[in-house]
């Protein structure tokens, strides 16, 4: 009976220290494909800008870009972890902004961002 109590406090000390680390890596890897998204939103912008004039204006995600995050799915179906915006203030300005929504995280808060701007600059709430 000692020896069954035992193993029970071992395998609860090995699951406190293996369950942060997993979490950790898994936020780390949501933080990768919002890096890689927003790469591939900037990818688009850039053929915008080429096609429509020197000039951001009236890209939208959505829309006028080949391409956008919030209609992708990722493998197995599971809907995205950030939910992607895009800012045009000027005709040679934009931002870009992913929010995580907590999709299939535990212990993950809500609303944090990261963000890049035309000249890539990464900003945000987002623990980088």
């Amino acid at each position: 009976m000692v020896e069954v109590l035992i193993v029970i406090v071992v395998v609860g000390i090995l699951a406190s220290l293996a369950i942060p680390i997993y979490l950790r890596n898994v936020n780390s890897s949501r933080r990768v494909e919002a890096y890689r998204h927003i790469e591939l939103i900037k990818g688009s912008l850039t053929r915008w800008y080429s096609v429509n004039g020197a000039s951001y204006t009236g890209a939208a995600l959505g829309g006028t870009l080949d391409y956008d995050p919030n209609n992708v799915l990722t493998q197995g179906g599971q809907t995205q972890n950030f939910n992607y915006t895009l800012a045009v203030p000027t005709d040679q300005t934009y931002v870009i902004t992913a929010t995580r929504n907590g999709n299939n995280a535990p212990g993950v808060t809500l609303n944090q961002t990261i963000t890049m701007n035309e000249a890539g600059t990464l900003g945000g709430t987002y623990p980088l």
